[in-house]
């Protein structure tokens, strides 16, 4: 009995070692998994997610916004006064002075005229249609 006894205490010991070197593996792999050598470090879980990510596409589109008109007023055949702009989607007319040297005398006592014009413009170079005038108004101090 003595015998049998023997071998039972030497094999739980054997197998008391080897729980608690497992044990020992796992906490070092779960706490200090870079002490292991690299066949037994656990794989790094990878979290695969999707991801969506905004893409904005250029591309050019026609534009259904109206065109913007442009007309020089010259104060001879050579020299440009002032230059016109009119927004038909802003609704807009700007009007700036072309020239460095103008008189402010003179353009604030001047009286300006549009004239609506067929597409294309006047045929003959002359007023066609209905004349508006107007004078320039300081819109700022």
């Amino acid at each position: 009995m003595r015998q049998r006894m023997q071998r039972w205490r030497g094999f739980s010991a054997i197998t008391g070692l080897m729980a608690a070197c497992l044990v020992g593996i796992v906490l070092v792999r779960e706490y200090k998994p870079d002490a292991l050598p690299p066949e037994l470090r656990p794989a790094r879980p990878v979290a695969e997610r999707i991801v969506e990510k905004p893409v904005e596409v250029v591309r050019e589109v026609p534009s259904a916004r109206a065109a913007q008109f442009v007309a020089v007023f010259q104060k001879d055949e050579q020299s440009p006064a002032f230059v016109m702009t009119i927004d038909t989607d802003k609704r807009t007319v700007t009007v700036r002075a072309a020239l460095a040297g103008y008189d402010p005398a003179v353009i604030s006592s001047a009286t300006y005229g549009i004239s609506l014009e067929p597409l294309g413009g006047s045929p003959t170079g002359q007023p066609t249609g209905p004349v508006m005038h107007a004078k320039l108004v300081q819109a700022t101090p």
